[in-house]
């Protein structure tokens, strides 16, 4: 996992979404603050004109302030977008078999090919428009399931697919806590309770 996955604003200015791999490290594109992994999970960090400072991932996470969305009144009725980047798709296809020395244990998904496009999540859809060809539009309420890994988030949709997204700029922890924060929006709104869980597949109370 990239450090800008764990740390989705920087924790000195604040910006989102811009610590860029650079070099053996990373960087604040908007400060000019350096990253760089430590020992274990220690994270060191050296502010420009400063000492560098180590931490435990943890501890770095924990300073980050809420993933916030505009304000419900400031929406409006319209469709509102709240976040795009730059995504590569992987749709699962089917189920490929496990065997470990002649012994069958399960099923795995099997994925399709990567497609690159763009990927944006409104007040009412996710959307992914590849660089070729008809794009995705998915209802936030058909989202059923949001699962990150050490790299990318699985979503899977009520009566459609299961897809990876990757993001090359973008980091993989935002985009969870985003999608996780307007379907909390749209459960309250539409009086379908309070999520308690995201995975293995939405849970309200």
């Amino acid at each position: 996992m990239a450090i800008r996955d764990l740390l989705w604003a920087c924790p000195f200015c604040r910006a989102e979404d811009a610590i860029r791999t650079e070099g053996r490290g990373e960087v604040c594109k908007r400060c000019g603050a350096r990253f760089r992994r430590g020992a274990g999970a220690e994270i060191e960090a050296r502010p420009v004109g400063g000492q560098p400072v180590r931490r435990h991932a943890a501890e770095w996470a924990a300073e980050l302030p809420p993933v916030r969305l505009p304000d419900e009144t400031e929406a409006g009725p319209d469709e509102r977008e709240y976040r795009r980047t730059a995504a590569v798709a992987r749709f699962v296809v089917g189920l490929a078999p496990v065997h470990a020395r002649g012994r069958y244990l399960g099923r795995v998904e099997r994925l399709g090919p990567a497609v690159q496009g763009t990927l944006v999540l409104t007040s009412r859809a996710l959307t992914f428009a590849p660089g070729e060809g008809q794009a995705h539009r998915w209802p936030l309420e058909a989202v059923a399931a949001v699962q990150p890994s050490s790299s990318g988030l699985q979503l899977r949709m009520r009566g459609g697919p299961v897809v990876l997204f990757r993001f090359p700029d973008a980091s993989v922890r935002l985009w969870e806590e985003t999608i996780q924060a307007a379907l909390r929006r749209l459960y309250r709104r539409a009086g379908w309770g309070e999520i308690v869980e995201f995975q293995p597949r939405i849970s309200v109370r």
